[in-house]
């Protein structure tokens, strides 16, 4: 993991913030913890931008980026398959390719 990345998700981690993603103010990222469904949950913290996110579950790290917003929802996703898509009334859902979703997710 590099460097920049162990940071940001050391940062993520400290913080224990719930918040939407309409709360763009300049403080810089935002960290939001989902709860899903079925018990399971991961963290996402945003760029102060919202161009990028990063994901983390219990096995693993992701980077996504902004691939398309409407309105507000807004879905991430990298290279892998990875994709969360993220509204302003705090519901998400985390697609891992391989492995269970996570659905039902609200901040």
């Amino acid at each position: 993991m590099s460097r920049i990345l162990a940071a940001a998700v050391g940062a993520a981690l400290s913080l224990s913030a719930c918040a939407n993603l309409s709360d763009t103010g300049d403080d810089g990222p935002t960290s939001v913890t989902y709860t899903c469904d079925d018990g399971k949950t991961f963290l996402a913290m945003y760029s102060d931008d919202r161009e990028r996110t990063f994901v983390r579950t219990d096995d693993e790290t992701y980077e996504l980026a902004l691939v398309d917003r409407d309105g507000d929802e807004f879905e991430y996703q990298d290279r892998n398959g990875v994709q969360l898509t993220v509204d302003d009334d705090n519901n998400s859902h985390l697609t891992v390719p391989g492995d269970d979703d996570f659905e039902g997710c609200t901040a």
